[in-house]
């Protein structure tokens, strides 16, 4: 019996001793994955008196590697961030990281918080996906640009070189005075729980505590878009209703937490929502792009083609308003229509204007061959300067 007890603890110990060999005979290469790779980042934004801006919303870029993104470079940079937030910054506070966005390689992380900070944690390992160990750039690119109403947006970039784990920062945002300073109690109260449902892991706890935060988040939500009503201000209620087509929720049944939604537009109660944002405010842009078949007549007694006649009416009508302002899916929408209705040669040109105007949001060329191949399917010759 001592024997035999001798010999396991022998085991043990050369098991053990083995261990530690092997932790220290792996490669330089191979330790880096015993360190956290993670870069915590620390922005302070102020006004232009040094006082700090409370829940800035913040887009972010980051330049990957193309060798970790299967040879295409699906990154933006800081010049295409910048093009977007001048262009979309109307309709920011829609722009969700699981939820709509202008462009789909954009990252919303989370708003500044009340004390005028954003905190975010880049993980380009967690981005390329963690099982692939993809050592980061060097140097990192990566930067944000951050949006206020009553302030002018503002954007910084980063280059981290190295092993750097930290990036801190101090930008002012100028006053724009073609905008009012969003001090109205419930404005306050929106962007406070906007700030709260911008942190998607927490929105993702799944238990009942977390429940009960959501519904009272959709709460508050609700009251303060009835303070703007009483206050006769439907501008700003229709945009609290018109972000509350996105909110998160937890799927309960028999008092148990059994799933999750970070968002759901098709439900009942989000066409509820941006009903209400239509009624209140029909030319609030992000409610214009999504009612866009609420505005025509699409009763089956009239034929396909008036239908989408009327709906290139619509996308015109919208365009001419609001311009570059509208998303890109607008322009990508008209362009599909006119090949609907058969005109190939309207259709091309508004791809190619569109993808003048927004060339990261999708290989136009490739719409355009799209057109080109159905064409070819129905015997309609293809011009062959095209």
């Amino acid at each position: 019996m001592q024997l035999t007890q001798r010999y396991f603890l022998k085991m043990l110990l050369l098991l053990i001793l083995g261990g530690v060999t092997w932790v220290w005979g792996i490669t330089k290469a191979q330790a880096r994955w015993l360190i956290d790779e993670k870069i915590n980042v620390t922005i302070k934004v102020q006004d232009e008196a040094g006082q700090p801006i409370p829940f800035v919303t913040v887009w972010q870029f980051v330049k990957f590697d193309p060798a970790h993104t299967n040879g295409i470079d699906t990154s933006l940079t800081m010049e295409d961030l910048w093009r977007c937030t001048v262009r979309y910054k109307d309709t920011f506070e829609y722009v969700l990281e699981h939820g709509d966005k202008p462009i789909r390689l954009m990252i919303v992380p989370r708003m500044g918080n009340q004390q005028g900070e954003v905190r975010d944690v880049l993980d380009y390992e967690g981005m390329t996906g963690r099982s692939n160990r993809y050592t980061r750039p060097d140097p990192l690119v990566f930067g944000y640009t951050l949006m206020k109403r009553g302030y002018a947006p503002g954007k910084i970039e980063f280059l981290l070189y190295k092993d750097a784990k930290h990036a801190e920062a101090v930008i002012t945002l100028k006053r724009d005075l073609s905008e009012a300073l969003e001090d109205r109690p419930y404005l306050q109260t929106y962007d406070r729980i906007r700030y709260e449902l911008s942190d998607t892991q927490l929105n993702t706890a799944l238990n009942l505590e977390n429940n009960r935060r959501i519904a009272a988040l959709r709460k508050g939500l609700e009251q303060a878009a009835q303070m703007a009503i009483a206050a006769d201000d439907n501008r700003a209620a229709a945009r609290i209703y018109a972000r509350m087509r996105y909110l998160p929720e937890l799927i309960i049944v028999n008092n148990r937490v059994v799933g999750f939604s970070q968002a759901n537009p098709s439900s009942a109660q989000s066409e509820q929502m941006l009903q209400r944002a239509l009624e209140l405010d029909p030319e609030n842009l992000f409610v214009w792009m999504h009612t866009i078949q609420k505005r025509t007549n699409n009763h089956m007694t009239i034929s396909p083609k008036a239908r989408t006649i009327q709906n290139i009416a619509q996308l015109e009508a919208l365009i001419e308003k609001h311009g570059a302002a509208a998303w890109p899916e607008i322009f990508r929408w008209r362009a599909g229509s006119y090949a609907n209705l058969g005109d190939f040669v309207t259709a091309r040109n508004r791809y190619l204007e569109a993808a003048i105007l927004e060339p990261k949001f999708t290989d136009w060329n490739e719409r355009i061959e799209d057109m080109k191949r159905a064409m070819r399917m129905k015997n309609i010759p293809v011009p062959s300067d095209w």
